[in-house]
């Protein structure tokens, strides 16, 4: 009895420093910080150790529509895009290339044919010419590849994956995060 009295004290005693060390994590602190200031110093250290989205912000049904149709495109590249990788190898570079040339054009038609609303359409633009750079990149890298320029066919396709990812901070700025996951 006294043995299972004991353990269910060094259980609880466990249980309580865990939560302990948990707070201190998710405030963003530590036990050996000192206490902060006052509340804009408690605050501030809050929001430096968070990692959350901003709240969702108020949305006409016409922006709600938009993103999404945005938001069903991009699954449907993504799903594009998987199916390709499945279907060519790595190693064919060139295949890969052509697929997702093909692929990304359709994208960027269907997309610069929505109609952005007002709130978003300088970030819609912002795709849109990312998507047409980035296509520009890619047929400059087969012509590299077709002449057989192997170094300029890499360095191409390695800009183009940098204007990717620029792609899917506007595509994250606007919501989508369905697009900055292909």
């Amino acid at each position: 009895m006294r043995l299972a009295q004991t353990l269910v004290k060094a259980a609880v005693i466990l249980a309580i420093i865990a939560a302990t060390l948990g707070g201190a994590v998710a405030l963003g602190s530590t036990l050996f910080d000192p206490p902060p200031r006052d509340a804009a110093d408690f605050a501030a250290r809050i929001e430096a150790g968070s990692r959350h989205a901003p709240p969702p912000e108020a949305r006409t049904a016409a922006q709600r529509r938009y993103v999404l149709a945005v938001g069903e495109l991009c699954a449907e590249r993504n799903e594009q895009v998987r199916d390709l990788e499945r279907e060519v190898s790595a190693a064919d570079e060139v295949g890969k290339a052509r697929g997702w040339r093909r692929i990304e054009a359709e994208h960027a038609e269907d997309f610069e044919a929505l109609k952005a609303p007002k709130r978003f359409r300088s970030t819609a633009e912002r795709m849109t010419t990312l998507d047409l750079a980035m296509l520009d990149l890619t047929d400059e890298a087969l012509e590299a590849r077709r002449v057989g320029d192997r170094e300029l066919f890499e360095a191409k396709l390695a800009a183009a994956e940098l204007l990717d990812a620029r792609y899917d901070e506007a595509a994250s700025a606007l919501g989508v995060p369905v697009c900055a996951a292909a």
